[in-house]
């Protein structure tokens, strides 16, 4: 063997065991009681993870407070999205199309931009939003990740039953389809 050949060997082998430390930091299955529930976390510390609406404030556009329970009693759309996410511009126009034909049944969309206020104050301009768009920060984030958006990915959608529920969470993007398969039998 020359030279190359051994240092090839010697650094896959160093990766191997350094995506094996990773893998067992990060990927390990988390469970109470010492018991493995199968459960993957991509974070060190887990986050308590809520079933049903947590109670939240933000800001909209207008830099109003917003708060959670003003949209009780409804089936409640949250999409966590920003305006440089490509796939996220491609559903918005689907959620205003359905936020249309089923608002008047009790299907509320709530946009969650987690992005720069003045670049969603623009796009907001150019887009006829028909139902709230609130301006994310650090709170945002940690309700997405409460919410099961453990990578923080982008857009993020979850479907909250009338009585703030969890029924459906997706990361990527909502087709207009999927959305009525999931929300309409909750309406």
């Amino acid at each position: 063997m020359n030279n190359k050949t051994i240092l090839t060997i010697l650094l896959t082998i160093l990766l191997g065991v350094g995506a094996g430390i990773f893998g067992h930091r990060y990927f390990k299955p988390q469970g109470d009681s010492g018991k493995e529930s199968g459960e993957v976390s991509l974070i060190p510390h887990p986050l308590q993870l809520h079933t049903t609406l947590p109670d939240f404030t933000l800001t909209d556009l207008e830099g109003k407070p917003r708060s959670a329970g003003q949209w009780a009693g409804k089936v409640l759309v949250l999409n966590f999205w920003a305006t440089w996410c490509p796939p996220c511009r491609k559903e918005i126009p689907g959620f205003i199309a359905l936020q249309n034909e089923l608002g008047a049944k009790g299907l509320q969309f709530v946009g969650i931009a987690i992005d720069d206020p003045a670049a969603v104050r623009r796009f907001a301009a150019e887009t006829e939003f028909n139902y709230p768009i609130l301006v994310g920060d650090s709170n945002a984030l940690k309700l997405s990740q409460q919410l099961g958006n453990r990578l923080q990915g982008l857009p993020f959608s979850v479907i909250f039953d009338r009585d703030g529920h969890v029924r459906y969470s997706t990361v990527g993007g909502l087709a207009s389809q999927t959305l009525r398969d999931k929300a309409g039998p909750l309406l």
